[in-house]
């Protein structure tokens, strides 16, 4: 959501630059989003890379832009276009670092393995010993809440391999918005 509101705003702060100027950098943007929502879109690996490879490039070209129009033309309207593309690339980066960087320590992972094993034997232990059928309906409970967060960790630990798609309706919603934009513009 906050990498789709920096990019909107770099977006609408752009209609205040010069013409010769703001068909590019709005064409940029444009590009760029629709990159962010091709690498959203695939779940293919390799896929995703190169999208934020390119998207760090066109990140390039856009800063080059802002540094370039704020020498050109060194006014406040100027100044608030290159803060919003600095927090585009600000955003980018903290969401690529979360998405990939950062993931749970091998550590938690054997922990909660091992407490999933360590109370499905004790389930099926007691129920063997008890031979009480009340008792398989407990160690059943416990193996479908050990699923439950068990995959509520993974989709923590991978956000970009989520199950929810709320993440991606702002960035595709923002993709809609600047295609319109652009082609109500001349």
């Amino acid at each position: 959501m906050d990498e789709a509101n920096a990019i909107g705003t770099a977006f609408i702060r752009a209609d205040l630059l010069p013409d010769a100027e703001r068909a590019e950098v709005r064409q940029l943007l444009h590009d760029y989003v629709d990159l962010k929502v091709k690498a959203f879109q695939s779940d293919v690996e390799e896929q995703v890379r190169q999208a934020i490879d390119s998207s760090e490039k066109l990140q390039n070209d856009l800063w080059a832009r802002a540094t370039e129009i704020a020498e050109r033309y060194p006014t406040p309207i100027s100044a608030l276009f290159v803060q919003s593309v600095n927090e585009v690339i600000d955003t980018h980066a903290k969401r690529i670092t979360l998405l990939i960087r950062y993931r749970l320590p091998e550590t938690i992972w054997i922990v909660l393995y091992g407490l999933a094993i360590l109370a499905m034997a004790m389930g099926g232990y007691d129920t063997g010993i008890s031979g009480s059928r009340s008792t398989v309906s407990v160690t059943l409970a416990a193996a479908l809440a050990f699923s439950v967060v068990f995959t509520l960790v993974i989709e923590l630990d991978r956000p970009h391999q989520h199950l929810s798609t709320a993440t991606k309706a702002a960035m595709i919603d923002l993709q809609e918005d600047i295609r319109l934009s652009m082609q109500d513009s001349p």
